[in-house]
C-alpha cells in the first residue's frame, strides 16, 4: 500500500502555493506596466544575473561553505560576530540611507 506521509503532504501543499503564484504574477505585472511588462521581466532577469555573478566571484574566494552568512562575517568582522546577521543588516541598512540622503 502506498500512502503520502507528512513530508510529501507538506511538499504538496507548498508547491501548490508557489506555483499557483507563477501564474498570477506575470497578471499582476502586465496590469501595472501594460506593454512595457516583457521590458521589466528582461530588465529583472540581467540584474538578476549579475547578482549571482557577484555571489559567484565571492564564492570563489572561499574554501569553507557558509554562503552569505561567511560573506557578511568575514565583511563585518567582529561587528557581525557581536551583533549578529541583525546587526550586519542594520549596518547594511545605515549605509544605503546615508548613501541616499548624500546624494
Amino acid at each position: 500500500m502506498r500512502a503520502v506521509g507528512l513530508l510529501s503532504l507538506t511538499a504538496i501543499a507548498i508547491n501548490g502555493m508557489i506555483g499557483s503564484r507563477i501564474f498570477v504574477l506575470p497578471a499582476t505585472v502586465a496590469k501595472l506596466l501594460g506593454p512595457l511588462s516583457p521590458l521589466a521581466y528582461l530588465i529583472s532577469g540581467v540584474a538578476i544575473v549579475l547578482i549571482v555573478l557577484c555571489f559567484a566571484e565571492v564564492g570563489s574566494r572561499f574554501e569553507r561553505a557558509g554562503g552569505p552568512y561567511l560573506y557578511a562575517r568575514e565583511a563585518f568582522g567582529s561587528l557581525f560576530r557581536a551583533r549578529g546577521l541583525a546587526g550586519a543588516r542594520s549596518v547594511a541598512q545605515g549605509a544605503v540611507v546615508k548613501t541616499r540622503v548624500s546624494m
